[in-house]
């Protein structure tokens, strides 16, 4: 090839641009492309005479010859990665030469539990008989062979992890984001270096895209083991087995949050790295250890004197993340906001005074709450306490939980992200006297039954919103209930003397009726399944407001009317009424029953919901609710199509009230009857659907969804590219089977079935289902036998056949899920975040995203989870798509 025309006009270059001589530097400009292609050239043929020279060094490994082909591909990106791959492959080899399939790592796992229960046995033996060498002799070599079977369970899964990574992950021609190329050295010598280091550096790659934090972060850890994580002293702080589990922790926290690097440094070598957090061990429940993370950083951070230890407990949430004794449970979401929260309060010296100006009550108010948050009993509370427990509160971020509370939770996240000094208020009122100050209506008593776990300011803050809503519901359950009391004073007023008198006398009583009864926002009542497809608890309870007690059934509610009757038919009023007598026996007729009820249902036993506008007029201005999608449109649109539907009206309909678009902007969204959640105008995903405005809409849509989605749709996955979303679609399987039968099944199909040719995404679904079909019939079986067998009498073919139904639909629901999940986070498909659903935690966020479905081809309606990234199959996505969805915002002036 004749370089010539790059080695003469290279210096020339250099000469004219030193020169500033414009008419050379646009002649020799010319000739780059000529230059450029030259130098391609010169890359194909190096890698046409390097290819086969990287295959043949690694004829040698003992691995397949796809994955031969992918580790000798890393050659031509960088050599060094090449030969520390290859060297970390080769030292897996001499300590297991078997095979690292996924049937090989199931038998391991199931050898070495087998292993282990054997080595029990005879340790007990050997303990019973102490002077029988042989029996001594027997647990020892069940010891070893424990040993070796963890050895070799180490071995397959440090070496799936590097040949997924190079074969179809983290280091394969299809990531995305790609994985920088200047990154590839670090990264396989810190496999090299650790092994199981560079396992869990492996799989955090795999999940996130942070990829130069994780590599960095791997790094380190490898230094911290190697040291034992010494202290600035150089003394180590962990043994080898505790340095090693912690380095592993330390990786893996580095793919969910982004700790800068010179803090992890720091954290690490200060003693506060190994000190023990009592307070915050042996917690399983996501939610409590929330609360308790939130209120050990707000312990810190309230100072003796009243004053906020900002840099303290910034460290104190390092702790949360970094910690010894803390790090194996990862709270990244929480992390987040408390730094934000810090950060807030650093800059804000209203939040300073808000909290200087906090008294403890004498009596009532708060107490109850503040007595839950601190633990301590009500006489003992003080001014600190209050304090303490309002900062606990504006730690902890809001979220829905279990409770069917939407409506008043989503007007309460965003009131908390745009307004923190609101909502400390709030935190405040709620605390010291006891009552929610709306913006709409009069002060509203705390509602104080509140999940024990979690933290009752926050929670009592969406419950008692939810309280408020329904004063002012005029349209939803203060409605109802005036409806419902409207239908008793007619039939009350049948007793009325003269006709003329019976409208002033019935709206006496209709009156008396609503202002004796309220509703209050329980979360703590079962309701089963709600329409959210998320909650299970929480519904409007109906009390008394005279004596402060709810009512329960139909006898409580006539004991309140005929207080009533008796009340306000005073013996003045016998004009109108035959007598009080007359009008108290009518609640005792049974057709006082029908008219009490509210859309047929009692008052005491409604439907759990509420209203959304209500809700966020408690906190902000009135608002009113615009279509986003109409029915006509929902039915006019074939189901397949109404995702993408959706996506169009959700772009028309939020557009971001900032420019540049602000990320974190949320603007309330609804379906109809089931779900009030925040809509992410301003998310960056959305930003190529807005390019060029409205005109350009329909072009981009199909530029950045449609088209992409039918492209995945018709590219053949490789076989090598699908081995891993078969096995976690089998394995997951596996881990729920419900009989040995199944087991020894779905085994044969993760050993004998890989897949072994090219397949579209759809045709790989198909071939799936149709490997996995006879186990998952012997699972149906299996649970309908199970539920037969204590049964006398025996079911009837029908009720036998009912439950089958239900069996296989639920049997159904989890295949889909696996075969969805696998297949969404097998290819890199466009995505839309559109929502936040509120279903959050400490340790995740849940986004609504719309996708391209590289099943079908067209736009599909999932969730998102973060920080791991990973879509998951939204099964209620199918009745969310029939809905109406309504944006709810404030009325146009």
């Amino acid at each position: 090839m004749d370089f010539t025309l790059a080695e003469t006009d290279i210096p020339k270059m250099k000469a004219a641009l030193d020169n500033f001589d414009m008419a050379e530097i646009t002649r020799l400009n010319g000739q780059v492309p000529t230059i450029r292609t030259l130098l391609d050239q010169l890359k194909r043929d190096i890698e046409a005479v390097e290819g086969p020279l990287h295959l043949q060094d690694v004829q040698n490994l003992n691995i397949s010859d796809a994955q031969k082909e992918a580790v000798a591909s890393l050659g031509s990106k960088n050599f060094d990665a090449f030969s520390d791959a290859m060297d970390a492959i080769a030292d897996l080899d001499q300590r297991y030469a078997g095979d690292c399939s996924a049937a090989e790592l199931l038998q391991t796992i199931d050898d070495l539990r087998d292993a282990r229960a054997d080595r029990d046995a005879k340790r007990q033996d050997a303990a019973d008989h102490p002077d029988d060498a042989t029996k001594q002799a027997d647990a020892t070599r069940a010891q070893q062979l424990v040993d070796a079977e963890k050895v070799k369970l180490e071995v397959i899964e440090q070496k799936r992890s590097i040949l997924q990574a190079v074969l179809s992950n983290t280091f394969s021609a299809d990531k995305k984001p790609p994985f920088p190329p200047e990154l590839l050295a670090d990264a396989f010598a810190i496999i090299k270096r650790n092994p199981k280091v560079g396992q869990a550096m492996l799989d955090a790659l795999a999940r996130g895209t942070r990829y130069k934090d994780i590599v960095d972060t791997a790094r380190l850890a490898c230094d911290g083991v190697d040291s034992g994580f010494a202290d600035r002293n150089g003394n180590p702080q962990l043994n080898a087995d505790a340095a090693a589990w912690y380095a592993r922790k330390l990786v893996q926290k580095a793919g969910q949050y982004p700790v800068p690097q010179d803090i992890i440094e720091r954290y690490t070598t200060h003693p506060y790295m190994v000190q023990d957090i009592p307070e915050l061990n042996g917690i399983n429940n996501r939610d409590e250890l929330t609360t308790k993370r939130a209120r050990y950083v707000g312990k810190v951070l309230l100072g003796p004197d009243g004053k906020l230890n900002i840099d303290a407990a910034r460290v104190a949430v390092y702790d949360t993340l970094l910690n010894f004794h803390q790090v194996g449970r990862q709270t990244p979401v929480l992390a987040e906001h408390m730094l934000k929260t810090l950060d807030f309060l650093e800059n804000n010296p209203e939040a300073q005074q808000l909290l200087d100006d906090v008294e403890a009550p004498g009596i009532g108010g708060g107490r109850g709450l503040v007595a839950r948050d601190t633990g301590k009993q009500r006489g003992e509370l003080t001014t600190e306490d209050f304090r303490q427990s309002i900062l606990d509160a504006m730690l902890t971020p809001i979220y829905q939980g279990p409770v069917g509370s939407c409506f008043a939770t989503a007007p309460a996240i965003r009131m908390r992200d745009e307004d923190p000094l609101g909502t400390m208020k709030h935190f405040r009122d709620l605390a010291v006297d006891g009552v929610l100050r709306p913006k709409t209506g009069d002060p509203v008593p705390a509602v104080k039954n509140v999940p024990g776990n979690q933290n009752a300011l926050t929670r009592s803050f969406e419950y008692t919103v939810a309280t408020a809503a329904a004063r002012i519901d005029h349209k939803g359950k203060h409605r109802q209930l005036e409806n419902s009391a409207d239908e008793i004073a007619k039939l009350l007023g049948e007793k009325v003397k003269s006709g003329k008198k019976r409208d002033a006398a019935t709206a006496r009583l209709k009156i008396a009726i609503t202002d004796a009864f309220e509703f209050r926002y329980d979360p703590e009542v079962l309701v089963g399944d709600a329409n959210d497809g998320s909650s299970s608890r929480g519904k409007y309870v109906l009390f008394n407001k005279a004596t402060g007690q709810p009512v329960a059934n139909i006898d409580d509610y006539r004991a309140v009317v005929k207080d009533i009757v008796h009340k306000t038919i005073k013996s003045g009023d016998t004009s109108f009424f035959t007598s009080r007598g007359d009008v108290a026996k009518l609640v005792d007729d049974p057709r006082f029953a029908g008219a009490i009820k509210i859309n047929g249902a009692e008052p005491w036993d409604l439907p759990s919901g509420g209203d959304g506008t209500s809700a966020t007029e408690v906190l902000d201005e009135p608002v009113e609710m615009t279509y986003v999608l109409r029915q006509a449109e929902i039915n006019a649109t074939p189901p397949f199509e109404r995702p993408a539907k959706l996506m169009e009206k959700f772009i028309e309909s939020f557009v971001p009230s900032t420019d540049p678009a602000d990320p974190s902007e949320k603007v309330a969204i609804s379906t109809r009857g089931r779900h009030l959640f925040n809509a992410l105008p301003g998310h960056p995903s959305t930003a190529p659907l807005r390019e060029g405005g409205p005109a350009n809409l329909a072009a981009n849509l199909q530029r950045e969804l449609l088209d992409p989605a039918q492209a995945l749709a018709a590219a053949p996955m490789s076989a090598a590219a699908l081995a891993a979303p078969f096995e976690e679609i089998v394995a997951g399987l596996l881990r729920n089977s419900k009989s040995d039968a199944e087991r020894l099944a779905l085994r044969n199909t993760l050993e004998n079935e890989m897949p072994a040719a090219d397949m579209t995404p759809r045709q790989f679904e198909q071939y799936v289902q149709t490997k996995v079909s006879a186990a998952l019939a012997m699972r149906v079986q299996e649970e309908l036998d199970q539920w037969k067998a204590p049964l006398n009498p025996q079911p009837t073919p029908a009720e036998e056949q009912e439950k089958r139904a239900k069996i296989q639909a639920s049997v159904e629901e989890e295949k889909r899920r696996r075969l969805d999940s696998a297949i969404l986070n097998a290819v890199e498909t466009p995505q839309f975040v559109i929502a936040d659903t509120n279903w959050n935690g400490g340790d995740v966020v849940r986004y609504l995203v719309i996708i391209g479905d590289p099943v079908n081809g067209t736009a599909k309606l999932c969730e998102k989870w973060m920080p791991s990234g990973r879509l998951e199959n939204f099964s209620e996505a199918n009745d969310w798509m029939t809905d109406e969805w309504y944006k709810v915002d404030k009325r146009n002036p």
